[in-house]
């Protein structure tokens, strides 16, 4: 095979393996939390551990971006990613588990950091298409890696062998990048100097907040998803997974729908109308009492949620004349940020008052992002407007 090819599906297969990395904590947290007798908060602190990871390494990816190879920072990652799920499937306390997921952080960081500016380059018209096209392989990986977890720990199957699967997917990947050919992509500007020029955007901090927001009510939702049903619907594992499942799920075809809709429409239009949908979805989420309308509720919200962070990745970009890569390191930081705050609230504010209590950050975070999404979209600059327009902006070098 072409070794170029082999790119085009390893890059699918990298969004794949994140999520398999990040879903089967979700999943395997409530006999996590049995064996070591923790805490709801205790819970999202590894969670939260993860997430800081994850922006720590971002950011010094910046650092080294322009004296290592990119393809040599992805496969790093991605090996480091393997050892980290791997070592927490081994691991006898909490602590251990704690450093093991900081592991595990610190490759999803480096992978993070470069495999969305990768795609830009890769398909640099239509990103936003693109984008949310990659990203729905994400998704996709939920979908799966919930429904086979739920399965495994249904037949008893010890929660260490879920992490066990997801370090030898994650390596095979890894594998397969190593002996793929990377794009040619722009230098990249002096980090530092590209970082004080974002900076001094007032604009970038709109957006960063913005996917800070958005990324924090997707985390929330798939941290939890599990832990809810078990809770107030059923101790079964099969349907913790199902209904984690059928969150991914809808969110994989909210993602593949937005990259088709924005062909048509104006994807910050788009991006409100969800945003809308999900808080109503959200609302009734905390309010039902029956199962079936839970997991509907739970499939609208995914389709909502779904969007958010290609897009306001593709829209910043189109949007403010600066280094791509250093952006999207600035921006996924920001978004990493609240994937680890949020879960971690939810979870403080669960141990307190009951998990339901905690799910009201959700509707919450639905109205944030609607009113940054209205400022993005009708205070911005001209060039914005017509990014959020547009169906298929060209992408800057």
């Amino acid at each position: 095979m072409d070794r170029k090819r082999l790119l085009y599906f390893g890059t699918p297969g990298t969004f794949f393996v994140l999520a398999l990395s990040s879903i089967v904590t979700p999943i395997c947290i409530v006999h996590i939390g049995g064996e070591l007798s923790i805490s709801l908060s205790q819970r999202g602190a590894i969670e939260a551990a993860r997430n800081l990871a994850i922006v720590s390494a971002i950011l010094l990816t910046g650092l080294f971006v322009r004296r290592v190879s990119r393809k040599f920072l992805i496969t790093g990652g991605l090996y480091l990613m393997s050892a980290g799920l791997l070592f927490t499937g081994l691991s006898g306390s909490y602590r251990l588990i704690l450093c093991s997921i900081a592991l595990l952080g610190a490759g999803t960081g480096l992978v993070e950091a470069l495999i969305n500016p990768m795609v830009a380059a890769l398909y640099p018209e239509n990103t936003e298409r693109h984008l949310n096209r990659a990203h729905a392989f994400f998704s996709i990986g939920v979908c799966v890696s919930v429904l086979l977890f739920g399965e495994l720990l249904q037949a008893s199957v010890s929660w260490r062998i879920c992490y066990l699967i997801s370090a030898c997917g994650t390596l095979f990947i890894g594998l397969l990048l190593q002996c793929a050919r990377f794009p040619d992509m722009p230098d990249t500007p002096h980090t530092g100097r590209a970082f004080v020029e974002i900076l001094r955007t007032p604009r970038f901090f709109l957006f960063a907040l913005a996917i800070f927001v958005a990324t924090g009510l997707e985390g929330g939702l798939t941290f939890w998803t599990a832990s809810y049903i078990q809770r107030y619907y059923s101790e079964l594992p099969r349907l913790w997974a199902f209904g984690t499942a059928i969150f991914g799920g809808a969110m994989a075809l909210g993602r593949l729908g937005t990259a088709r809709l924005s062909i048509r429409f104006p994807i910050g239009k788009i991006l409100v109308i969800a945003s809308l949908c999900g808080l109503a979805s959200s609302v009734l989420l905390i309010r039902s009492k029956t199962l079936g309308l839970s997991l509907c509720l739970l499939a609208v919200s995914g389709l909502c949620t779904a969007g958010f962070w290609p897009s306001i990745l593709a829209i910043a970009d189109d949007s403010l004349a600066v280094d791509t890569t250093s952006l999207f390191i600035l921006l996924i930081s920001s978004g990493m940020g609240g994937f680890a705050l949020f879960p971690w609230l939810m979870g403080v504010v669960g141990d307190g008052f009951g998990l339901k209590a905690g799910f009201v950050f959700i509707p919450a975070l639905f109205i944030a992002v609607f009113f940054l999404l209205l400022r993005i979209s009708g205070k911005g600059r001209a060039q914005t407007a017509s990014s959020l327009g547009s169906t298929g902006a060209t992408k800057k070098g």
